[in-house]
């Protein structure tokens, strides 16, 4: 993981270390979209003779989402800390917003979702204000009512939170 994050850093012109190929390697690993001090937890964790400091983590996250490797999403729920994902395409979240916590929307659902929403509306929207349309980004804020997946079972992950579980 850590050789494909130096690719990819190389790739875009960004100079790469070791400690912000381990930075990008733990993002690019979590499906949690983790916030910086989750992901100096994780480095520290896997990691723990290297030599990262928080200030690294969050230029390095910060680098990333300018040579578009990382995207940054604003802080919400009680500590409301910024949260960071890899996955740079747009992709339909979930968030709740007590706790800030930001979960995929699965795949096919999230495809069901941009597919239903209407052409016309689309095309109003583009007519009305000049704007072209490029792509749809869409974030779901709302809380969970039990920590439990569609599936009804929960996943507890290293850092405390729990993950859903993706069919």
């Amino acid at each position: 993981m850590i050789d494909m994050a130096r690719i990819k850093m190389s790739s875009c012109g960004m100079r790469c270390t070791h400690q912000r190929a381990v930075v990008y390697s733990t993002l690019a690993s979590s499906s949690e979209h983790p916030t910086a001090e989750e992901i100096y937890r994780l480095v520290l964790a896997d990691h723990p003779d290297l030599n990262v400091s928080m200030a690294t983590v969050y230029n390095t996250l910060e680098a990333l989402c300018s040579f578009g490797l990382a995207r940054k999403y604003p802080g919400l729920g009680r500590n409301g800390s910024a949260r960071y994902d890899a996955d740079c395409w747009c992709h339909p979240h979930l968030r709740d917003h007590d706790t800030g916590r930001i979960v995929d929307l699965p795949e096919e659902l999230g495809r069901e979702l941009l597919q239903s929403l209407p052409k016309e509306m689309i095309k109003k929207i583009e007519a009305r204000t000049g704007f072209t349309i490029e792509r749809i980004c869409l974030e779901l804020i709302g809380t969970y009512e039990s920590k439990a997946d569609a599936n009804g079972q929960t996943q507890a992950t290293s850092n405390g939170h729990t993950r859903v579980r993706q069919a």
